[in-house]
């Protein structure tokens, strides 16, 4: 799978296969737009790992849920920016990353 080109399809099924090295190809193949999101939106570096761990879990967890009608890397977006609105909620931040303002 080492190609020019990723092929996500072949790398998909080989991930619900279970194999691991499929697994690490498939971060690596979105690592730059799941952690271009969050840092668009989290204040600090230091909870980037954290998210970006947490949004790779919740993906692959949900792997099954998954049915190729839109592209991946949008689908791993919505988990993307849940999980980010949540922890942006639990840290009493904004999504943009600013401190809330209570009214």
């Amino acid at each position: 799978m080492s190609s020019e080109r990723f092929d996500e399809a072949a790398c998909l099924c080989l991930v619900r296969e279970g194999n691991e090295s499929a697994c690490r190809e498939l971060v690596e193949h979105l690592y730059p737009a799941v952690i271009r999101i969050v840092r668009a939106h989290l204040p600090r570096r230091e909870m980037e790992e954290d998210l970006d761990q947490e949004v790779f879990m919740k993906m692959f967890a949900r792997l099954s849920q998954y049915r190729q009608n839109v592209p991946l890397q949008h689908w791993v977006s919505r988990i993307n920016k849940t999980q980010t609105r949540c922890l942006c909620h639990k840290a009493k931040l904004s999504f943009t990353g600013r401190m809330r303002v209570p009214h």
